[in-house]
């Protein structure tokens, strides 16, 4: 009565087109390279109820690897131009999220979750093009985030909510790319909802902030040059995302 138990299957599609300078001295040359693929994933999760008021959770989910397949075009490069059948091996993390839930009354709920990310998977991905096999280095080093929520059940199925997450970067300064410019976070959310019977929706807004993050001593590599550029500089983020969801029980 006081536990369960959960498991599932992820089906998991990638598409991904990258677009650089092929040679650092001409400005108009593209190495362009664009693949697609599916892998499939589980989760697992237990939650473990004690008392009616604390409920406790942990859910993981297994790492899958995109084997992207497609073409890769280099223009503008004179000799160096090629087009053909092109591939990259992408691995993503495991993920185990742990999370405490306190009720102190039906119509409160105070919940914390810590989740952790690896990360560390993600060392150099080969880019095999007509023109070679291109190596970029991420690197990344596993990260947490932290996530704190609060909500509160009002009459006629109504609820209200609002959440703070602050999710650490995971992208060294070396190997930091402007593709991916990662760098501390905090996430700020308020949403509304509602019970309809077997019928339940929810809205939300969310404003992500970055305060800022300085990089240096970092090198981009080109494709076909030996040559780099350089990712230095200060960082910021701010995003905006609105959320919609729809809910049936049986």
């Amino acid at each position: 009565p006081t536990l369960s138990i959960a498991a599932g299957v992820t089906v998991n599609y990638a598409n991904l087109e990258l677009r650089q300078r092929a040679l650092t001295a001409v400005p108009g040359s593209v190495n362009r390279f664009e693949g697609d693929d599916f892998d499939t994933g589980y989760n697992l999760g237990v939650l473990w109820q004690p008392m009616k008021a604390h409920s406790f959770g942990v859910t993981y989910r297994s790492t899958t690897t995109q084997n992207l397949t497609g073409t890769a075009t280099t223009t503008g490069a004179g000799e160096l131009n090629s087009s053909g059948a092109a591939s990259a091996r992408v691995p993503f993390p495991r993920i185990v999220t742990c999370g405490y839930s306190f009720r102190p009354t039906p119509e409160w709920n105070f919940e914390f979750n810590a989740d952790w990310t690896q990360w560390e998977r993600l060392t150099t991905v080969n880019f095999q093009q007509p023109a070679g096999t291109f190596p970029v280095a991420f690197n990344w080093r596993s990260s947490w985030c932290y996530e704190f929520g609060v909500t509160r059940r009002l009459a006629d199925g109504w609820r209200v909510s609002a959440g703070y997450i602050f999710s650490e970067n995971s992208a060294p300064s070396a190997n930091f790319l402007m593709l991916v410019p990662d760098l501390d976070r905090h996430i700020f959310s308020v949403g509304v909802g509602r019970q309809l019977g077997r019928v339940n929706w929810d809205v939300g807004y969310q404003l992500g902030w970055g305060p800022g993050r300085t990089v240096a001593g970092s090198a981009l590599p080109f494709p076909l040059s030996a040559n780099s550029a350089t990712a230095d500089g200060h960082y910021t983020f701010l995003s905006h995302a609105l959320t919609a969801a729809i809910g049936f029980r049986f």
